[in-house]
């Protein structure tokens, strides 16, 4: 955990690590902050900006080819997964907040806007960074290898407890995704961390 925010596996763990991951994803995502899959935010995106995106293609291409050969670790937890009375709630909140910009089915426009299936950051064992952007929203880093900008807004203003925690039931187990229930209180904790 670092400020709020939880670091996601790097090991091939099926679910939330890099296992759906190629090396080029990896050298993508350290060199521009984002790829077909994900986008850099909180520290990751300071790390992006301050140091990967400054490395030489064939620096980076070495750290991802390192991260790729990592075997998986400790077993993911079991999922403990939420109520169906969540996930159909948060599933109406996601039709109207959130399908705009991440489609129906969660795809999203890669690199611009990140895809939700198969997402381990969605599916890692703490929910916190998952929280951290859809409380605060979210800025896409720029780079000179993907100078374009991108947002999301933030919605601790807009949205409970109760329904921050259920678009986010929703988003961590629909499309094949598995992620353990939030619950209101986690995001009630969540809003304390600055």
């Amino acid at each position: 955990m670092v400020g709020g925010w939880f670091a996601p596996r790097l090991d091939a763990a099926e679910r939330s690590g890099l296992k759906s991951w190629s090396v080029d994803d990896i050298a993508e995502y350290l060199a521009s902050g984002r790829n077909g899959k994900s986008h850099a935010d909180g520290p990751m995106a300071e790390v992006v900006v301050n140091s990967t995106s400054k490395m030489s293609d064939a620096d980076i291409h070495a750290i991802a080819v390192y991260l790729k050969s990592l075997p998986p670790g400790s077993p993911e937890p079991a999922v403990l997964p939420p109520p169906e009375t969540s996930i159909n709630a948060g599933e109406a909140i996601y039709a109207h907040f959130c399908t705009a910009c991440h489609e129906t089915d969660g795809a999203g426009a890669p690199r611009i806007y990140p895809p939700l299936p198969a997402n381990p950051l969605l599916q890692s064992a703490d929910p916190a960074s998952t929280l951290r952007i859809i409380l605060d929203g979210a800025q896409t880093i720029t780079t000179p290898r993907a100078p374009n900008k991108g947002s999301m807004p933030g919605y601790a203003k807009e949205l409970s407890d109760q329904q921050i925690a259920d678009v986010t039931n929703y988003i961590r187990n629909s499309w094949g995704n598995a992620g353990s229930a939030v619950t209101a209180e986690q995001v009630a904790n969540a809003r304390k961390v600055r």
